[in-house]
């Protein structure tokens, strides 16, 4: 009685689609219990067990120790932590995209740009510290009128 022949996984190609116009497969070994090579899917990088809760809660106690240490590390080392967006490229107003490009063409104007996006930006924030003090002089009218005292400008002046 003859076994039949079956294919050891680790004796086979990965045989993966690779991106672009020719048609090609991947040509690289699978690793050894697995169809695939290690950059196509057989070197997992999950929990093994993705649906159940209690994987999914180790996976982030995991995450968030790594990052604790990484911090730490950032820390000691006196370097800043990394927060937000970064700065430059796509993150740019589009204020600053444009005069980037002014200025890398060599145009003329793109001092005065930056003068204009400056202004606006001042603008912004005398207009935002101007709404403040709108909504804090409110705030001080509501306490006055509910504590039964004068709360308008010329009731004030004929007291």
């Amino acid at each position: 009685m003859s076994i039949p022949f079956r294919i050891d996984p680790a004796n086979h190609r990965c045989g993966a689609r690779l991106p672009g116009k020719r048609k090609r497969h991947c040509r690289r070994w699978a690793t050894p219990g697995h169809t695939r090579c290690k950059l196509h899917g057989s070197k997992a990088t999950g929990p093994l067990t993705p649906m159940a809760p209690e994987g999914i809660a180790k996976a982030v106690a995991r995450m968030v120790a790594g990052r604790a240490r990484w911090l730490a590390k950032l820390k000691a080392e006196g370097k800043p932590y990394p927060a937000g967006r970064r700065k430059g490229g796509r993150n740019r107003s589009p204020g600053a995209r444009e005069r980037k490009a002014m200025e890398k063409e060599g145009k003329a104007g793109w001092r005065q740009a930056a003068n204009l996006e400056r202004d606006a930006r001042k603008a912004r924030a005398t207009g935002a510290l101007r709404a403040r003090a709108e909504l804090a002089d409110l705030e001080a009218r509501r306490l006055r009128f509910h504590a039964g005292l004068p709360f308008w400008p010329d009731a004030e002046q004929a007291t």
